[in-house]
């Protein structure tokens, strides 16, 4: 992986772990309301199409999820799953300062293959939002609530692209005997198991080609229905899954427009928490905060 896009990634994730409220609050975990609780009415059809769009990719949009995929690819049960970055989770999380729209936006080019995005105001963007929102019933705003991200296998930090712990050679061997049954030995998947790599998978600017997310993901879900694996299994899965082809974001075969749009978001992502940071510090910690602006010789903002 380039480095640039690891450090930028790092950096992103090691200040959104600093960000006041960015850290998961101590209360029982949430339970999303069910569907059949929607309300009748222009509000209960929008987020019951957001479920579709969720659930059913292709057929609700299908000009723009162009792959094998559909969010509860991801986002398990049908967005509800805690540890699977479920959608109640974060909506609630970036709430009150309203990019949910952007992310939605950004994984349908990311992960579900389109090459432009449909817009953060659009009918899917829209309903996306209206039903993870739904899904948030009443959550905290501006919280990082407790099952929001996946559980990191111990040793692996976030924002990890790749670790000499993992072993391709060795996944190989584990993919062959405990995922081949669902996701096919091509990886192309079938029903009801999505595809892992190939032109019907997610872009090599999804988060699943980090190995922090992968190998999380496989260790808590996978096999479907008896999550086994050893730590050491799922990083070799990992890597294994991670080794092989997949498109570049926006059909870009070379991959060159895909790191410099990894490299600019993380970038962004980076610039936006460390300013939060740095609210912080001002707010909280003024004396520390004229300590920065005189060792710098000028203030951040």
């Amino acid at each position: 992986m380039h480095p640039t896009v690891t450090f930028l990634a790092r950096l992103a994730i090691s200040c959104a772990a600093l960000t006041p409220g960015a850290r998961a609050t101590a209360v029982p975990m949430h339970e999303p309301p069910l569907l059949s609780s929607v309300p009748a009415g222009p509000e209960g059809d929008l987020i019951r199409l957001g479920h579709k769009l969720v659930t059913d990719s292709a057929e609700a949009s299908p000009e723009f999820a162009q792959n094998g995929l559909k969010c509860s690819s991801c986002h398990l049960d049908e967005g509800r799953q805690p540890w699977s970055a479920p959608l109640w989770a974060a909506w609630a999380a970036r709430a009150t300062e309203g990019s949910f729209p952007e992310v939605v936006d950004a994984c349908y080019t990311s992960a579900m293959g389109a090459k432009k995005g449909p817009g953060p105001t659009s009918r899917e963007t829209v309903a996306i939002s209206a039903y993870s929102r739904f899904l948030a019933g009443g959550l905290k705003e501006g919280v990082s609530h407790e099952g929001r991200r996946l559980k990191m296998i111990p040793g692996i930090k976030e924002g990890t692209f790749d670790s000499p712990r993992a072993d391709e050679k060795r996944g190989e061997a584990v993919f062959v005997k405990e995922c081949v049954a669902c996701h096919g030995a091509d990886g192309a998947g079938n029903d009801a198991a999505p595809p892992l790599w190939g032109s019907r998978s997610y872009t090599s600017s999804s988060t699943m080609v980090m190995i922090c997310c992968s190998s999380a993901f496989i260790k808590s879900f996978m096999p479907k229905g008896k999550a086994d694996l050893s730590d050491q299994d799922a990083l070799d899965v990992a890597a294994y899954v991670a080794s092989q082809p997949r498109p570049a974001k926006g059909g870009d075969a070379k991959g060159d427009q895909d790191i410099a749009a990894m490299v600019k978001y993380y970038t962004r992502l980076a610039k936006k928490f460390i300013k939060q940071q740095l609210y912080s510090v001002q707010k909280n910690y003024p004396s520390l905060f004229q300590v920065l602006v005189n060792f710098f010789g000028v203030s951040p903002f």
